[in-house]
């Protein structure tokens, strides 16, 4: 059983514009807490598991998403149930899928300026945030 104190420690609310560094750590923290499976897989894949553990398994990690997404964003995805149209949903709302949608992040990518006051780390993060909406992953 793993302490929910621990499993908040190191990940952020979705916000919508942190959503590529946001998707790789949550990926991470689902991957740890053995819960990446029933994103990853329908049930029909998985046969060696129980419809009931099959069952807990969306919502325990459903609900541990829910606990990442910020309260301005949450109605859209609080009607899910099913960690695996949960995840599509968020992917398909913030990953960037046509050339004008990627024109749009290069163009951010090329007025990215470091802000006086912040830390390198933060400028970085940014950058990369960027990068990462260039290239679509799982």
């Amino acid at each position: 059983m793993w302490n929910i104190d621990e499993s908040f420690s190191g990940i952020f609310k979705l916000t919508g514009p942190n959503y590529s560094v946001w998707k790789s750590k949550m990926r991470d923290m689902l991957v740890c807490k053995d819960m990446w499976l029933s994103v990853q897989y329908d049930k029909e894949k998985l046969d060696k598991i129980d419809a009931l553990t099959w069952e807990a398994m969306h919502l325990k990690a459903v609900t541990y998403i829910w606990c990442f997404i910020d309260m301005s964003l949450y109605n859209n995805f609080n009607e899910e149930t099913k960690v695996d149209v949960l995840w599509k949903k968020i992917r398909s709302m913030f990953e960037t899928k046509n050339a004008l949608n990627r024109f749009s992040v290069f163009k951010r990518i090329m007025r990215l300026r470091y802000q006086t006051g912040s830390s390198m780390a933060e400028h970085l993060n940014a950058f990369q945030g960027l990068i990462n909406q260039t290239t679509p992953r799982q």
